[in-house]
């Protein structure tokens, strides 16, 4: 297995313009990491869309140990690995806020558990009462 870091397919021009495209690509990925990793918080990411940036990360990397090319693997493995890496912070908030959501449904059921419920008949039979009583002094009056 032979690895080419400069596509023969194309000319010197092209070859440059792949090496910078690489090379962006590269570093497009280090200030989300790094806010990611300061902030420990992925709430602006999909989860679909992590799933599918690490598919299409192992389909271009097989594509580029098939046609050697070392540019385009590394470029796919940094962003692989920083995927990942997001996808891990990621997680861990799901597990957190899942966590989070039972402990509140549970404390809130322990409260309602705790106080009388007030009955419904009751409050509804004193405001027909009010209105009745509203109703006589209107007529009164005229």
């Amino acid at each position: 297995m032979e690895i080419k870091i400069l596509d023969p397919n194309v000319g010197i021009p092209m070859n440059v313009f792949i090496i910078i495209g690489n090379i962006i690509t590269l570093f497009q990925n280090v200030p989300q990491v790094i806010r990611t990793y300061k902030v420990k918080s992925t709430r602006d990411f999909s989860s679909i869309f992590l799933l599918m940036r690490i598919t299409a990360c192992f389909i271009w990397g097989a594509y580029s140990i098939e046609i050697n090319s070392l540019l385009m693997l590394i470029n796919n493995l940094i962003t692989l690995l920083s995927t990942i890496f997001i996808s891990y912070y990621k997680t861990h908030e799901i597990i957190r806020d899942y966590k989070n959501k039972n402990l509140s449904e549970y404390m809130q059921i322990q409260n309602n558990e705790a106080f009388e419920k007030p009955k419904p008949n009751q409050d509804y039979n004193n405001q027909n009462d009010n209105q009745d009583d509203n109703q006589d002094d209107i007529i009164v009056s005229l």
